[in-house]
């Protein structure tokens, strides 16, 4: 029976694959998350300028406009924070996918190693069943010395 001398070790590759690939998942759902949260912002951003408009063409006290304004700056600062949040989640996907690749790769080339072992192995006992095939054959044909 073929026994491949690394198993283990290849255990542990697959292993680390495999959470390598879960990494990966969490950081895209993150870029998703933060994408979707820039989105939410530019929209109550775009929404918030049109009331803002709107509330000019009508007329409005000087406090009210103050605090309108405040509240526009702070949709700013937010979407600036969320911009800086995606370009890092952007960052995080793009090393996750790089180390899961590289954890795929030491995986496969395991693969590719036992492959050459097992075939080596099957190759092994083929010619020693062989071997002893022409052994027993030799001793039993009659006219052979």
């Amino acid at each position: 029976m073929f026994v491949f001398r690394f198993e283990a070790v290849l255990k542990a590759r697959s292993h680390a694959e495999e959470l390598r690939r879960k990494a990966l998942i969490e950081a895209e759902r993150g870029l998703a998350s933060c994408r979707a949260a820039l989105r939410e912002i530019r929209r109550r951003r775009h929404h918030f300028r049109l009331e803002l408009e709107s509330a000019q063409g009508n007329g409005f006290r000087a406090a009210e406009m103050t605090l309108r304004l405040a509240f526009l700056e702070r949709l700013e600062q937010d979407l600036r924070e969320k911009t800086a949040a995606l370009a890092a989640a952007e960052q995080k996907v793009r090393r996750c996918r790089r180390e899961h690749l590289e954890a795929v790769k030491a995986r496969r080339m395991l693969e590719k190693l036992r492959e050459k072992d097992q075939a080596a192995w099957e190759a092994d006992l083929a010619a020693r069943e062989r071997k002893f095939l022409d052994e027993v054959a030799g001793r039993r044909s009659p006219g052979r010395s």
